[in-house]
């Protein structure tokens, strides 16, 4: 078999082909893999904001998939529904829609975790959330700012309480801070 040597003459006759043919629309312009059938987006908290926000997203996928289902799987502080997407097949077809700290917040609160950051890859932000303080109805009206709240909280610690999605959250770890810092404590109730 005689070995032949390519001239960059060969070179630029065959591009140029290979140009002429993708015009003509004798090739491909790209291929791509073959669309899924049905594809999964999964949160880890009960229906609301996250689940809206999986729905906004799958709204804008529709090239990816046939069909995609949000499912909401809650529990654990979300940690049901990372669990959930580390055992699916890697195949592209679950994906997660979850705040940052599932990946970099929890593997340092939780002594044992069922996955690592490393088990996923970031796809992209797809939306930040501003943080809000709000009071409720214990708290008196005459309360309007954060330091008449954490007056009110030092004076009623058996009534102060804070609320979040989960413990280990980010929201969580605020809250505690804004205790300590302040110097007062109140129930957290996740």
């Amino acid at each position: 078999m005689a070995w032949m040597m390519m001239t960059r003459r060969d070179v630029l006759a065959m591009s140029g082909a290979g140009v002429a043919f993708s015009a003509a629309g004798l090739v491909p312009q790209s291929i791509a893999e073959p669309r899924l059938k049905t594809a999964h987006i999964l949160t880890g908290f009960t229906p609301g904001l996250p689940d809206a926000v999986a729905r906004l997203v799958a709204d804008q996928m529709k090239d990816y998939a046939a069909s995609i289902v949000v499912e909401t799987r809650p529990g654990a502080s979300g940690r049901v529904a990372v669990e959930a997407v580390k055992a699916a097949t890697p195949d592209g077809s679950v994906l997660l829609l979850a705040p940052l700290g599932f990946l970099t917040l929890f593997p340092h609160v939780y002594k044992t975790l069922r996955y690592e950051p490393r088990d996923f890859t970031p796809v992209s932000t797809v939306a930040s959330f501003p943080t809000l303080l709000t009071v409720g109805p214990k708290v008196p009206r005459e309360v309007k700012t954060l330091a008449e709240f954490i007056t009110w909280c030092r004076a009623n610690p058996t009534q102060a309480t804070y609320g979040t999605a989960g413990a280990g959250s980010t929201l969580h770890f605020i809250g505690a801070m804004l205790g300590r810092t302040a110097g007062f404590e109140y129930l957290h109730v996740p």
